[in-house]
This record gives C-alpha cells, structure tokens and sequence, in this order.
C-alpha cells in the first residue's frame, strides 16, 4: 500500500473540508433559516397557503416523459455511433457533441420561435422538446463510450448466427450497458427536474408549472409569508432531489466504476 505523507494528509484533508463547506453553507443556511422564529411551524404555515403537489405532478410527468425520449434516440443513435459504419459518422457525431457547448441561455430565442411555431407554448412539450434536445448529447456520450468497450467479436459472432442489429442491441449491447443506462436515466431526470430557464419562459400559465418555478409564487408579496416561511418552501423543493439521491446513489457509483471495466 502506498504510504503518503503527514503534509500531503493534512493539506488534502483541509482541501476536502473547505469545498464541502462550500458546497453544503447554502443549504445549512437555508434550514437554518426555515427554522428561526416558530420552528417547524414555518412548515405549516407554509402548507397552510400553497398547494404544492400540482408543482410536483408536472415536474415529475416532464421528468419521466423526457427521460422516455431521450433514452429512446439516445440508445438508438449511441449504438449507431459504436457499432455500425456508415458515411460521415465522425463529422455526425461531432456535430451532435457540438451542442454540449451551447449555454441554454443562447439558444432560447430560436427555442422558442420554434415552439411557438408548433403551437406548443403552455404545454408539457414546450419544455420536453428542449430538454430532449439539449440533455440527448451528453447522454449519447456516455452511452457511446461505454457500448465502445463492448468487444466487436461478439457482434461478428452475433452475426453469423443471423442476428439482426437490432436484436443484437436489444439482447446483447443493451443488458451489458446497463450501468451506463442507469447513470443516464438519473442523470437525465436531475437534468429535466432542476431545469429553470426554459420552464420559465416557456411555460406563461401556472397549469404547467414546474417545481423549480415555485419559488417564484413563494416571493409573491400577495402571500404575505415571513422570511422563514418562505425558507421552508425552498427546503420542501430540495426534498425530493435529496431522498432520490439517497436512493440512486449506489447505481450511480456502480455505473461510474463498471465504466470500460468489459475490456478487464
């Protein structure tokens, strides 16, 4: 094993507290202050004005239908990508990662233009369409890198046993894949779940609205809820995202480590 030494322990140690403290301050300062005053009473008074579980209900039924698409074209398109040969794959591919670049910020003009066009403006496809298009890339990525390590032998093997591509991706790639499916389907459902800027913009009616624009009717002055009251809206907004980490976080460790592990 190797050893490190005193300085290297110490100065690691003191790396690893000062960004946990940075990244856990905000929401140590957000319970904090749902709780200053009446306690847990903020909580109450704060279900006692809003209805949240229509937030909730959008949020999850954009979160599951944009999960469904994208795992859809993305398996789709990564297995073309990793297995099959065909002209310009490359400059294709390329231009698909392309979009990992692009800040959602710049886009949402063109976004938009085109929803409205559709007729799709106040509807759940006004932001599913977006996040498909805009999440699909990275998940592409993960999933061509892990179904590149799938040794081709087995197809050419799959092949002279008449199997078609198709039911070589069903039966063979997609069941040797399923780490990466698994960090995908999550990472995708956080993606679409904390999703603000899009929701907000294409979304104009409150039948539709999602979680993450909640906070926005929290600071309605209409309300008149007091500052903790207010904190203890957002901490119930942060409450799903924990218990769904809680629950995936094994599967996402999983699927990191399995990773190109096939060739081992």
């Amino acid at each position: 094993m190797k050893k490190y030494s005193v300085t290297y322990i110490i100065f690691s140690t003191a790396l690893v507290v000062f960004f946990t403290t940075i990244l856990l301050a905000p929401l140590m300062i957000t319970v904090a202050k749902s709780l200053q005053g009446k306690g847990f009473a903020n909580y109450t008074q704060f279900f006692s004005v809003f209805n949240i579980i229509p937030y909730f209900t959008n949020s999850v039924i954009i979160s599951f239908i944009t999960v469904a698409f994208i795992m859809v074209f993305s398996l789709l398109a990564a297995f073309a990508f990793s297995k099959l040969q065909f002209r310009l794959r490359t400059p294709l591919f390329l231009f698909i990662l392309c979009a990992l670049m692009l800040p959602g910020a710049t886009v949402i003009m063109p976004i938009h233009n085109v929803v409205s066009a559709l007729k799709l403006i106040n509807t759940r496809y006004a932001i599913v369409l977006p996040y498909v298009a805009l999440i699909s890339p990275m998940v592409l990525l993960m999933l061509k890198s892990h179904m590149d390590v799938i040794p081709g032998e087995i197809m050419e093997s799959a092949r002279i046993d008449g199997c078609s591509n198709f039911r070589f991706l069903i039966t063979i790639v997609i069941p040797l894949s399923k780490p990466a499916i698994t960090v995908s389907v999550i990472w995708s459902f956080l993606c679409a779940w904390n999703e603000f800027l899009f929701a907000s913009i294409l979304l104009q009616t409150s039948k539709f609205h999602t979680i993450t624009l909640f906070p926005i009717y929290v600071e309605g002055d209409k309300y008149h809820l007091d500052e903790p009251a207010r904190f203890a809206a957002y901490v119930v907004c942060m409450i799903p995202m924990f218990v769904l980490y809680l629950l995936v976080h094994k599967h996402i460790e999983k699927g990191f480590i399995a990773s190109g592990s096939l060739k081992g």
